[in-house]
């Protein structure tokens, strides 16, 4: 199983040119927030 600090990255990767944030909370969840590419709004 992979850990977090290698779950994040590949998430974040996957959605290129699209702008996003992934987080893993301490239940295991994860949370993939994107962004607009002209105003890094969400």
């Amino acid at each position: 199983m992979l850990c977090t600090l290698e779950i994040r990255p590949l998430g974040e990767q996957s959605f290129q040119p699209t702008r996003c944030e992934c987080t893993v909370d301490p239940g295991s969840a994860l949370t993939v927030r994107f962004f607009h590419d002209t105003s890094n709004s969400q």
